[in-house]
Protein backbone atom coordinates (compact mmCIF):
# COMPACT_ATOMS: atom_id res chain seq x y z
CA UNK A 1 0.00 0.00 0.00
CA UNK A 2 1.40 3.46 -0.84
CA UNK A 3 2.49 5.37 2.19
CA UNK A 4 1.37 8.93 2.77
CA UNK A 5 4.28 11.32 2.53
CA UNK A 6 3.14 12.88 5.81
CA UNK A 7 3.33 9.61 7.78
CA UNK A 8 6.69 8.48 6.36
CA UNK A 9 9.88 8.33 8.40
CA UNK A 10 11.95 8.74 5.27
CA UNK A 11 11.37 10.04 1.75
CA UNK A 12 13.43 8.45 -1.03
CA UNK A 13 13.50 9.33 -4.71
CA UNK A 14 14.67 6.40 -6.84
CA UNK A 15 15.88 7.37 -10.32
CA UNK A 16 16.15 4.15 -12.30
CA UNK A 17 15.09 3.10 -15.80
CA UNK A 18 15.25 -0.67 -15.21
CA UNK A 19 11.89 -1.87 -13.86
CA UNK A 20 13.41 -5.04 -12.35
CA UNK A 21 15.97 -2.99 -10.39
CA UNK A 22 13.23 -0.58 -9.27
CA UNK A 23 11.08 -3.50 -8.07
CA UNK A 24 14.03 -5.04 -6.24
CA UNK A 25 14.71 -1.78 -4.37
CA UNK A 26 11.04 -1.52 -3.45
CA UNK A 27 11.13 -5.09 -2.10
CA UNK A 28 14.28 -4.36 -0.11
CA UNK A 29 12.83 -1.18 1.40
CA UNK A 30 9.55 -2.93 2.25
CA UNK A 31 11.50 -5.38 4.40
CA UNK A 32 12.85 -2.60 6.62
CA UNK A 33 11.14 -1.36 9.79
CA UNK A 34 11.12 2.30 8.75
CA UNK A 35 8.07 3.78 7.06
CA UNK A 36 9.48 4.82 3.71
CA UNK A 37 7.75 6.89 1.07
CA UNK A 38 9.35 5.90 -2.25
CA UNK A 39 8.96 7.94 -5.41
CA UNK A 40 10.26 6.40 -8.63
CA UNK A 41 11.30 8.23 -11.80
CA UNK A 42 12.66 6.64 -15.00
CA UNK A 43 15.37 9.22 -15.78
CA UNK A 44 17.12 12.31 -14.49
CA UNK A 45 14.95 14.74 -16.43
CA UNK A 46 11.74 13.35 -14.90
CA UNK A 47 13.36 13.37 -11.47
CA UNK A 48 14.36 17.03 -11.68
CA UNK A 49 10.91 17.99 -12.96
CA UNK A 50 9.35 16.12 -10.02
CA UNK A 51 11.70 17.77 -7.50
CA UNK A 52 10.92 21.22 -8.93
CA UNK A 53 7.17 20.54 -8.69
CA UNK A 54 7.47 19.30 -5.12
CA UNK A 55 9.41 22.37 -4.02
CA UNK A 56 6.80 24.68 -5.53
CA UNK A 57 3.96 22.69 -3.95
CA UNK A 58 5.61 22.60 -0.53
CA UNK A 59 6.45 26.31 -0.52
CA UNK A 60 9.10 25.53 2.05
CA UNK A 61 12.86 25.70 2.22
CA UNK A 62 13.17 21.95 2.82
CA UNK A 63 14.09 19.19 0.44
CA UNK A 64 11.13 17.00 -0.58
CA UNK A 65 13.33 13.91 -0.15
CA UNK A 66 15.88 12.69 2.37
CA UNK A 67 17.78 10.62 -0.15
CA UNK A 68 18.05 10.15 -3.91
CA UNK A 69 19.15 6.71 -5.10
CA UNK A 70 20.43 7.24 -8.62
CA UNK A 71 21.32 4.94 -11.50
CA UNK A 72 24.00 6.14 -13.92
CA UNK A 73 22.96 4.59 -17.24
CA UNK A 74 19.56 5.96 -18.22
CA UNK A 75 18.01 7.46 -21.33
CA UNK A 76 17.13 11.15 -21.79
CA UNK A 77 19.23 12.38 -18.83
CA UNK A 78 21.73 9.98 -17.28
CA UNK A 79 22.94 9.95 -13.69
CA UNK A 80 26.02 12.09 -14.27
CA UNK A 81 23.95 14.74 -16.07
CA UNK A 82 21.46 14.66 -13.17
CA UNK A 83 24.31 15.18 -10.69
CA UNK A 84 25.67 18.08 -12.73
CA UNK A 85 22.25 19.76 -12.75
CA UNK A 86 21.45 19.32 -9.06
CA UNK A 87 24.92 20.29 -7.86
CA UNK A 88 24.86 23.47 -9.97
CA UNK A 89 21.43 24.50 -8.66
CA UNK A 90 21.58 26.20 -5.25
CA UNK A 91 18.21 24.69 -4.30
CA UNK A 92 19.65 21.17 -4.51
CA UNK A 93 23.26 21.46 -3.39
CA UNK A 94 22.54 19.82 -0.04
CA UNK A 95 20.56 16.94 -1.53
CA UNK A 96 21.84 13.51 -0.46
CA UNK A 97 22.50 11.49 -3.63
CA UNK A 98 23.79 7.92 -3.66
CA UNK A 99 24.63 6.29 -6.97
CA UNK A 100 23.77 2.60 -7.33
CA UNK A 101 25.11 1.23 -10.59
CA UNK A 102 25.88 -2.09 -12.24
CA UNK A 103 29.45 -0.88 -12.68
CA UNK A 104 31.96 -2.58 -10.42
CA UNK A 105 34.95 -0.63 -11.66
CA UNK A 106 36.26 1.62 -8.88
CA UNK A 107 37.04 4.34 -11.46
CA UNK A 108 33.33 4.57 -12.36
CA UNK A 109 32.32 4.72 -8.68
CA UNK A 110 35.00 7.32 -7.93
CA UNK A 111 33.85 9.32 -10.97
CA UNK A 112 30.32 9.41 -9.59
CA UNK A 113 31.62 10.70 -6.26
CA UNK A 114 33.74 13.30 -8.05
CA UNK A 115 30.63 14.42 -9.97
CA UNK A 116 28.86 15.14 -6.68
CA UNK A 117 27.38 11.89 -5.39
CA UNK A 118 27.59 11.52 -1.62
CA UNK A 119 28.39 7.87 -2.19
CA UNK A 120 28.50 5.31 -5.01
CA UNK A 121 27.80 1.60 -4.71
CA UNK A 122 27.66 -1.34 -7.07
CA UNK A 123 24.24 -2.94 -7.39
CA UNK A 124 23.74 -6.34 -5.87
CA UNK A 125 21.63 -9.18 -7.25
CA UNK A 126 20.24 -10.15 -3.84
CA UNK A 127 17.27 -8.49 -2.13
CA UNK A 128 18.82 -9.40 1.25
CA UNK A 129 22.12 -7.70 0.37
CA UNK A 130 20.25 -4.71 -1.04
CA UNK A 131 18.26 -4.49 2.22
CA UNK A 132 21.55 -4.40 4.11
CA UNK A 133 22.87 -1.65 1.82
CA UNK A 134 19.64 0.32 2.32
CA UNK A 135 19.84 -0.06 6.10
CA UNK A 136 23.33 1.40 6.00
CA UNK A 137 22.20 4.27 3.76
CA UNK A 138 19.22 5.04 5.99
CA UNK A 139 21.44 5.18 9.07
CA UNK A 140 23.86 7.44 7.21
CA UNK A 141 21.41 9.78 5.45
CA UNK A 142 17.96 9.17 6.92
CA UNK A 143 18.48 10.49 10.43
CA UNK A 144 19.87 13.83 9.34
CA UNK A 145 17.35 16.60 8.75
CA UNK A 146 16.53 17.12 5.10
CA UNK A 147 18.80 19.60 3.41
CA UNK A 148 17.51 23.17 3.45
CA UNK A 149 16.82 24.60 0.04
CA UNK A 150 16.83 28.19 -1.11
CA UNK A 151 13.70 29.77 -2.50
CA UNK A 152 13.84 31.81 -5.69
Amino acid sequence: MPLSAVSADLHILHVEDDEDDAFMLEEALDSLPQRICLEHKMNGQDAIAWLDTQILAMRAAKSPVDLVILDLNMPIMNGLEFLERVRSDARYRGLNVVVMTTATNEDVLAGARAAGANDALSKTASVRELSEQCTSLIHRYGNAPAAPLLQF
